[in-house]
């Protein structure tokens, strides 16, 4: 890890519009959900660690393993929201071309400019089939 890399990633994550970080948001969480026939939520906080995971897997290519595997493990029911922040800590510091500050302030820049995720079926806990039936509809 480096400086650069860090100020590189920092400006990939500034320049996410709304409008196209909830579609990767939508287009990953919908396409896992499918494919594991449910819903899982990653919690109020995770959801948002979830979507830098995301913009973390586009920027540096070698973390994609790591990130696949650990939402997998969410979707699966073997890791709640906690286990995949620990397990992301540690892919940051160990596998990760940038360094945990640059993380956390990415992290602290989608919660400020992308607050929505916090409402997305990502990060809500205990939707019920009517909630998510019109979650599908609306985000299919």
């Amino acid at each position: 890890m480096n400086a650069a890399n860090d100020i590189a990633f920092l400006e990939e994550v500034k320049k996410y519009t709304q409008h196209e970080f909830k579609a990767l948001v939508d287009n990953v969480f919908n396409s896992l959900s499918k494919k594991y026939n449910k819903r899982v939520s990653f919690g109020r906080n995770g959801g948002k660690e979830f979507g830098v995971a995301l913009l973390l897997s586009e920027f540096d290519g070698s973390t994609l393993p790591y990130i696949d595997h650990g939402v997998d493990q969410v979707f699966i029911g073997n890791w709640g929201p906690v286990e995949f922040s620990n397990f992301m800590d540690k892919v940051i510091l160990d596998n990760s071309v940038i360094s945990y500050p640059a993380w956390s302030k990415a992290y602290r820049l989608i919660e400020k400019n992308h607050a929505w995720l916090t409402e997305h079926p990502c990060s809500v806990l205990n939707m019920n089939s009517t909630d998510i039936a019109k979650s599908i509809f609306i985000n299919s």
